[in-house]
Parts: structure tokens; C-alpha cells; sequence
């Protein structure tokens, strides 16, 4: 499985598992158009990295729309760390060993 090397909370290099669906959806981001020279994969209005707190508006933005057509997000919160763990319950069914997802996990243990 491919991974993606990113920068998370407090400056941590983490490398994330990416599934076929996420790595051809990365793939299509990758050939729109550039966004006034920017440095990142996900640019802020000014072209550079996202901050955590962007991040978190942006989600909340998009979790706020979600919620008119999925009556269940409603009672939810969602939050980056919430989408981390989502994803890792998910690995398995996509291949990806259990020993692999508790070491891009972390200390975190797996429940």
C-alpha cells in the first residue's frame, strides 16, 4: 500500500496508508490547475500550507453541509482526530495488516 508523508499536530511527520480510492483521488487533485504558485498540496489562500486551524474551519464548514443530508452526523462530533481513527478502522477491510495500522497509529491502541 502507498503511503503519503504528512505534518501533523506539534510539527509530527506522519505517514499516512492510502487506499486505492484515496490514491486516485489524489492523483485527480494533482492535475487541476495550480493555485497562484502554491508550495502545498493543500494551500491556504495565500498558497501555503494549512494551518491546524484551517484545517479545523474547513472541516467544519464541510461536516455543517454534511449534516443537511445525513441526519446522523447531526448528534456527531467530528474532528481531524476523528477522521484519523475512522480511516484506520477501515485499513483492514482494504488489506492493510493490523501490526501496519498500530505503527501509523502510534501510541494509540487499536480498540
Amino acid at each position: 500500500m502507498r503511503t503519503c508523508k504528512c505534518v501533523g499536530k506539534g510539527r509530527k511527520e506522519r505517514s499516512t496508508p492510502l487506499t486505492k480510492v484515496a490514491q486516485q483521488a489524489l492523483q485527480r487533485w494533482l492535475k487541476e490547475p495550480g493555485k497562484r504558485g502554491a508550495t502545498a498540496l493543500f494551500p491556504n489562500m495565500h498558497g501555503g500550507r494549512l494551518s491546524a486551524d484551517g484545517v479545523q474551519a474547513l472541516l467544519n464548514k464541510y461536516v455543517a453541509k454534511a449534516r443537511h443530508h445525513c441526519v446522523s452526523l447531526r448528534s456527531k462530533r467530528v474532528s481531524p482526530h476523528v477522521l484519523r481513527r475512522s480511516v484506520a478502522m477501515e485499513l483492514p477491510q482494504a488489506g492493510v495488516d493490523c501490526s501496519v495500522i498500530a505503527l501509523w497509529l502510534g501510541h494509540e491502541a487499536m480498540e
